[in-house]
């Protein structure tokens, strides 16, 4: 994960329109890709909001965008932090097999799928922290 989720709102509070703008994002993992792929994102995201919220998450989450596989994940995630316009973005995977430091994510990444740690995110270690309360997630 990248940074911390900011204690200020992540949800920007400017109007645009009626509506706010989001600045905080989780990329996702999860979804077919093909003819079916607009419905199969919807029902990942709706079910991963669910998660948190039976997690005991509550009020303005971040927007949850399933992206299909995870070098997909990995794309947007890179592309949306090297952008800087987010106040916090994170994406959410699967470790396909035992991470062997859960506080060191990034070396399980790059052993694995040779990916690189961007400037400035830290590992996250599977924790959803800031105003989520820091809860750990059972990976």
């Amino acid at each position: 994960m990248v940074g911390e989720i900011p204690a200020w709102p992540v949800v920007d509070g400017r109007p645009v329109g009626r509506q706010t703008v989001v600045s905080a994002y989780i990329y996702i993992e999860g979804a077919a890709t093909g003819p079916d792929s607009k419905y199969e994102k919807l029902r990942c995201q709706e079910a991963f909001h669910k998660l948190l919220v039976r997690m005991g998450f509550s009020g303005r989450l971040p927007r949850l965008v399933a992206c299909g596989g995870r070098g997909a994940v990995h794309d947007r995630f890179a592309t949306e932090h090297s952008a800087g316009e987010a106040k916090y973005v994170a994406m959410w995977i699967d470790s396909e097999e035992p991470v062997a430091d859960a506080e060191a994510t990034w070396a399980h990444l790059k052993s694995r799928d040779h990916w690189d740690r961007p400037p400035d995110a830290d590992d996250g270690g599977g924790r959803v922290p800031g105003p989520f309360g820091g809860k750990r997630l059972k990976v």
